[in-house]
C-alpha cells in the first residue's frame, strides 16, 4: 500500500487508487490488508496526505482495529474520508445457497461456539457436515457432486501429519499444470479434484472455489478446551511447537478461513481420530477439536443431506 500510494501521488493533475480489500484474507508475511492501507495512510508525509481523500464504507472507517483487521484503523485529522454505504460490499457471490457461511466461519475461528451454533440454523440449504472417517466424507462428495458439480479435498499446508492418513501430498502454488488439471479436467482423470486423492491447499486455492468440499483437519489448528481458545502450531522435526507470533497465529486462522469459504454449495469437514501412540496426532487434541466443531453446528447427521 506505501508503494502503490508513493508512485500515485507522483501524478501532477490527479490519480485515483480503487483497493479490493477482502477481510481475514491474509496467510502470509507481508500481507496486511484494511490495517496495512490504514498504517500507510498515517505513514504518508503530510504535504501528500493532504492531497488525497478516502472513500469507503462504514465499517471500513471505523476508527479501532479489530481483531480481523477489518477497518483502516483511525486516520489523520488532515485525511478527508468519506462514508459510501454502497462501497461496502456486503452480498456475498461465492456461497450463494447461504449469505451467512462467512459469518459462521468468522465466529468458528473467534471461538463463539454459542452464536455460531445459532447462526448455522439460518444457514439455509447450504450444508455443514462434520465426520471422523475420510472414507465417509468421500461417499458424502460423490453423493452430493451429481451431475457437472465439482469437488475436492482441501487441506492447510501446515498439516503435515495428514501424511499418516494417506494425504502426505498437498496441491503446490507453483505446479501450474497440475493445478489447472486439477481444478479442469473431467471425472475418470486421476490428476483432477475428482479423485479425491491430493488436497489444494490455502495457497493453490484462495480465490477460487469448486461447489463442494471436504476440510482436511490437521493438527497445526486445534481446539484447547481448557483455554477455550485456538492452538496454533508448526511441525519442527518429529514434535508440534505452540506459535507464539501474533502474526503467524493470525496467518494460520486466516488459512482455515480462506479453506472454509471454498464451497459453493455445501462442506464438510473431516477430523480424524488420530493416534494415542503418536504425539504428532494427539487424540484427544483432535476429540475436542471436533466436539467444538459439532457444539458450533456442524452436523454428523450428513446422510439426510
Amino acid at each position: 500500500p506505501a508503494l502503490l500510494l508513493e508512485l500515485m501521488s507522483r501524478h501532477s493533475d490527479w490519480c485515483a487508487c480503487v483497493c479490493l480489500v477482502g477481510v481475514g484474507q491474509e496467510i502470509n508475511s507481508g500481507e496486511e490488508g484494511l490495517s496495512g492501507w490504514g498504517q500507510a495512510l498515517r505513514k504518508m508525509e503530510p504535504e501528500n496526505r493532504r492531497n488525497w481523500a478516502v472513500f469507503a464504507g462504514p465499517k471500513v472507517l471505523e476508527p479501532a482495529l479489530s481483531a480481523g483487521a477489518s477497518s483502516l484503523g483511525e486516520l489523520p485529522s488532515d485525511l478527508t474520508a468519506h462514508v459510501e454505504t454502497h462501497l461496502q460490499l456486503v452480498v456475498p457471490q461465492r456461497s450463494y445457497r447461504s449469505p451467512s457461511l462467512s459469518a459462521w466461519v468468522d465466529l468458528v475461528l473467534a471461538g463463539e461456539e454459542r452464536e455460531a451454533k445459532i447462526l448455522s440454523a439460518q444457514l439455509g440449504e447450504y450444508p455443514i457436515a462434520i465426520t471422523r472417517s475420510l472414507k465417509q466424507a468421500k461417499y458424502w462428495l460423490g453423493k452430493q457432486g451429481r451431475g457437472e458439480r465439482r469437488y475436492g479435498l482441501l487441506a492447510s499446508s501446515g498439516a503435515r501429519r495428514l501424511r499418516a492418513d494417506g494425504l502426505g501430498v498437498t496441491l503446490n502454488a507453483t505446479a501450474g499444470n497440475e493445478i489447472a488439471h486439477w481444478y479442469l479436467n473431467p471425472r475418470g482423470d486421476i490428476r483432477s479434484s475428482y479423485a479425491l486423492e491430493i488436497p489444494a491447499n490455502e495457497y493453490t486455492c484462495q480465490g477460487l472455489e469448486i461447489d463442494f468440499t471436504c476440510l482436511c483437519w490437521g493438527g497445526d489448528l486445534l481446539w484447547c478446551e481448557s483455554s477455550k481458545a485456538w492452538k496454533v502450531s508448526r511441525l519442527l522435526g518429529t514434535a508440534w511447537q505452540r506459535v507464539r507470533d501474533r502474526d503467524r497465529q493470525r496467518f494460520a486462522l486466516n488459512s482455515y478461513r480462506v479453506l472454509m469459504t471454498r464451497a459453493r454449495e455445501g462442506l464438510i469437514l473431516w477430523v480424524p481420530h488420530g493416534d494415542e501412540f503418536d504425539q504428532t496426532r494427539s487424540s484427544p487434541e483432535l476429540d475436542a477439536t471436533a466436539l467444538f466443531l459439532t457444539r458450533c453446528g456442524a452436523s454428523r447427521s450428513f446422510e439426510a443431506f
